[in-house]
């Protein structure tokens, strides 16, 4: 099994324009998409520091709210997804959940990728 931030070349490419299109598809469907984008509750009348505050907060409560639906509400479609970060060898069978989701955590905490990722959605 490779995962996909091990792969080269037009592979490569492929393999990961796949997960891009899945990917955003999952994100939209269960909703998290809408999660990630509530935006702060402010008046007008705050402060720059306060303004500062408010938006770090909600974007903390997006991400939590984001990460509720992907992992837990919609934990069905999310699992249908994994098997994109990885490429099994001919004959070899899908791994456990928890190890698709460790090549998953990997190439999302990977920069060439990530970079890559974000351009194609």
């Amino acid at each position: 099994m490779k995962e996909i931030i091990d792969l080269e070349g037009k592979e490569y490419l492929a393999k990961t324009y796949k997960l891009a299109k899945a990917y955003k598809q999952c994100i939209v469907d269960t909703g998290a998409v809408a999660a990630a984008t509530q935006p702060a509750p402010l008046t007008g009348n705050e402060t720059p520091e306060e303004k500062a505050k408010k938006i770090a907060e909600q974007g903390a409560k997006n991400a939590e709210e984001m990460m509720r639906m992907i992992y837990e509400e919609h934990a069905d479609m999310t699992e249908k997804v994994l098997p994109l970060f990885v490429v099994l060898d001919k004959g070899e069978e899908l791994p456990p959940t928890r190890k698709l989701a460790a090549a998953m955590s990997r190439a999302l905490s990977d920069d060439d990728f990530m970079a890559f990722l974000k351009s194609l959605m």
